[in-house]
């Protein structure tokens, strides 16, 4: 007798079909000009000093930036002004400076990464600077020393490179990896680490600082309808054509019901713009990704 195939199995092949129906994932370039339209230009941000921007990138690290910013004041303030905080910080006890940046969460654990990394510099360069990687013949080899130190990682590396040195580097944090990953532009499952060397390598560095910055705004923003940006999602079958004409009527009446409803909110402004009959595919073809793959990590196994 033919056996049925395991729900595992069953489930892989689904998935399978779906995958063949699936809509095709934006382009980075796709993605990155509908940000442009809805935010515009980002700003430039205030070059800071290299070492400068490496402790505050290490405390902004599962935190806000409102409070990096109040642990990195702390700090400076606890410690001395202008650059003597960092022999001062390098000399501590790490107990101190966790004190002192305590208000930015994790402050244990990022004092004795900012303690190590300032005490790393002055072994190399005989003082507490990051000016030296200036003359490293490529942006590898400033990784190499950035990363070498306890507590920084690529990203953060990444960050030093592209904020304070004005290097083509792409930051990949929580919230661009969040975006991108909805989007479709790296593949499910890929961790931040791959996803930032993917992204190095698909965004021209010309346009790698705009669009960090634009993936990080949309980010914090939450995976809003407003920008236009469709990402892939898999089509599901229908078994009786007249349920699929009734259901996208009834889809139809209510996004205009709901646009009617929204007049005068942030997302009646949206709908002003050029490209308004798009503006509400983000939110719903994410969130149908959402849950799909929420349903998709719930289902049991067979007993």
């Amino acid at each position: 007798l033919p056996t049925r195939l395991p729900l595992s199995s069953r489930r892989r092949r689904e998935s399978d079909e779906h995958q063949a129906e699936a809509a095709p994932a934006p382009t980075v370039a796709a993605a990155l000009d509908a940000l442009l339209r809805f935010y515009g230009a980002p700003a430039r941000r205030e070059r800071r000093d290299p070492v400068d921007e490496l402790v505050l990138t290490i405390l902004s690290q599962n935190t806000t930036d409102v409070n990096s910013g109040r642990a990195f004041e702390s700090l400076v303030r606890t410690f001395g002004p202008g650059v003597q905080w960092r022999e001062a910080v390098a000399g501590a006890d790490e107990r101190d400076v966790a004190t002192a940046i305590r208000c930015g969460g994790l402050a244990d654990q990022k004092a004795r990464s900012i303690r190590g990394a300032l005490r790393r510099l002055r072994e190399l360069y005989g003082s507490i600077t990051l000016a030296p990687l200036a003359a490293l013949p490529d942006d590898a080899a400033r990784v190499k020393v950035l990363t070498e130190m306890h507590g920084v990682g690529p990203k953060t590396a990444a960050c030093v490179l592209l904020f304070s040195m004005d290097r083509p580097a792409f930051p990949v944090d929580t919230h661009v990896h969040r975006v991108i990953t909805r989007l479709g532009l790296i593949p499910e499952g890929c961790s931040r680490e791959r996803a930032q060397e993917l992204m190095s390598a698909m965004v021209p560095d010309e346009r790698k600082y705009e669009g960090h910055m634009l993936l990080v705004q949309h980010g914090r923003r939450g995976i809003c309808p407003k920008v236009g940006v469709k990402p892939p999602t898999k089509r599901r079958r229908t078994k009786k054509p007249t349920t699929t004409s009734s259901s996208s009527s009834s889809r139809s009446s209510g996004s205009s019901s709901s646009g009617n409803s929204s007049s005068g909110s942030s997302d009646s402004e949206c709908t002003s713009k050029p490209y308004a009959e798009e503006v509400h595919k983000l939110a719903k073809h994410g969130t149908e990704r959402s849950q799909k793959m929420r349903k998709r990590k719930t289902v049991t196994s067979p007993h």
